[in-house]
């Protein structure tokens, strides 16, 4: 198997108190107490998803880990 890198998005959302992680790739989120968490639950969140996609034969979504630009703006 391959690798492919697909971007993590990780927001602190102050209603819930969570950090909320968001695959663009896939349709999937997930959270974690810490940042470190909610970036360790994306990882397997993307693994189950990737498992699923594979089981029904479904074409997978191409990387975006080389897409990403972070812009930084004065404010």
């Amino acid at each position: 198997m391959g690798h492919v890198r697909y971007s993590v998005v990780i927001e602190w959302d102050e209603l819930d108190e969570v950090f909320v992680a968001t695959v663009p790739a896939f349709p999937v989120a997930t959270q974690g107490k810490t940042w470190e968490e909610a970036r360790a639950n994306a990882e397997e969140a993307i693994l189950v998803t990737v498992e699923g996609f594979q089981a029904s034969g479904l074409p997978l979504p191409a990387g975006d880990g080389d897409k990403v630009v972070v812009l930084e703006v004065a404010v």
